[in-house]
């Protein structure tokens, strides 16, 4: 293998690449198509597209440096930490921001949904 990386590594590599592509797919989707959309909707996917992106670059910048120091090594988890939390908090909740959006859009107002399973389920309650 020429770049000397492991196989397991190649495969991280691949699996980023992968990953910042399609991102940069869809970036280009959302930017061609706002003409569109309403200004806060656009505001909304640029939002998605920056915090998906941000994380996914930290990830494979930190996570590519294969012998950190005491500095680079509180950067990475970090950056990991970041992550963890933006994919399991924040960029859902913009996720489905977006979602409300559009199905507005569509005629389908937040008064008129039925609730959210995740909200009426209790944890008392058999699934």
């Amino acid at each position: 293998m020429l770049t000397g990386a492991s196989p397991a590594e190649q495969g991280l590599r691949d699996e980023y690449n992968k990953m910042m592509e399609e991102i940069r797919v869809f970036a280009i989707f959302v930017d061609t198509h706002r003409i569109y959309l309403p200004e806060g909707i656009c505001g909304l996917l640029d939002a998605y597209v920056s915090d998906v992106r941000k994380n996914v670059i930290n990830i494979g910048v930190f996570g590519s440096i294969p012998f950190p120091n005491e500095v680079t090594h509180k950067q990475r988890t970090e950056a990991i930490m970041n992550a963890f939390l933006a994919f399991e908090n924040k960029i859902p909740a913009a996720r489905k921001a977006l979602e409300s959006e559009f199905r507005a859009m569509l005629g389908d107002p937040p008064d008129r949904r039925p609730p959210d399973p995740v909200d009426v389920i209790s944890p008392a309650s058999p699934a």
